[in-house]
């Protein structure tokens, strides 16, 4: 981290009020903030809320990490298949091949899992 990006994480995190958000109302602004992000823009000071937040909340800061890595792949088409990730997991052997719609997949997944 350079010392630009240093002083605005100092900043943002001496920032902080009283009133600020809980996890979940700031994580659904995730998506937008990556997506700032990956244009090349600065997102932390269109975002100085959650941005200040992610330096704070460990939780946070791994699911935009997470996220972001995501983003990363799916920009440069690089995405692994559905079928390729459900092959991770034995009870996806029994989904029927034919099936197409995601919520099946997810149905047959929990009658697998017995849930």
């Amino acid at each position: 981290m350079d010392i630009k990006h240093f002083t605005r994480s100092l900043d943002l995190l001496f920032a902080t009020t009283p009133e600020e958000a809980d996890c979940d109302t700031l994580q659904a602004l995730l998506p937008e903030f990556v997506q700032y992000e990956l244009t090349g823009r600065d997102a932390a000071t269109k975002f100085p809320e959650l941005a200040g937040h992610l330096i704070q909340c460990a939780d946070c800061t791994q699911d935009y990490f997470a996220l972001l890595d995501v983003a990363r792949l799916d920009a440069q088409d690089r995405l692994p298949s559905a079928e390729l990730i459900l092959k991770q997991f034995p009870e996806a052997e029994r989904v029927p091949q034919d099936t197409e719609n995601v919520s099946e997949v997810r149905s047959e997944l929990v009658r697998a899992a017995g849930r």
